[in-house]
């Protein structure tokens, strides 16, 4: 099903802006000018064979270590261009929690799913995220983005970063 569909279908309220391809935090606070929200970054991150998608606001300085001690998993360190590619279904400077829709594996799956790891100080906020590509910008609840997430199965953790 097509993202805008779906959230359409789900009644989460959104807006969006269409934009030249932003690759950098400095080029998407440019387009966050020009829409409602709080910017965020969204790193895809592994740790053995489980994969997680980072969620957190565009300044936040993330320590790496310190976020796999809390979450018990060792290691955890930005994933492969080819793993981006190959699980969520785009190119560095694309990742968005919206691509979770088109990610998780079936019941029948040996496969782990991507969890989101994001944080609960943006709880209360808009937030700025790309759509299915880095051209495109969403505004929507953080409330409603928790909503997308479990109607499309991943499983979240909430954590104050």
């Amino acid at each position: 099903m097509d993202l805008y569909a779906l959230l359409d279908q789900l009644n989460i309220s959104f807006d969006r802006i269409q934009h030249e391809p932003v690759y950098t935090i400095d080029q998407a606070k440019l387009v966050s000018q020009d829409i409602d929200g709080l910017g965020c970054k969204c790193l895809f991150l592994k740790a053995k064979h489980a994969y997680y998608l980072l969620m957190a606001e565009e300044d936040a300085v993330l320590d790496l270590k310190s976020i796999g001690d809390r979450i018990g998993v060792n290691r955890l360190h930005l994933a492969s261009a080819e793993d981006l590619s190959t699980i969520l279904g785009c190119e560095p400077g694309a990742v968005s929690p919206l691509l979770l829709a088109s990610c998780q594996p079936d019941v029948s799956s040996t496969t782990q799913p991507v969890t989101l790891l994001i944080d609960a100080g943006l709880a209360g906020n808009r937030l700025l995220v790309h759509g299915t590509d880095n051209c495109t910008t969403l505004s929507l609840a953080y409330e409603d983005l928790l909503r997308f997430v479990d109607h499309c199965g991943a499983p979240y953790l909430e954590l104050a970063l």
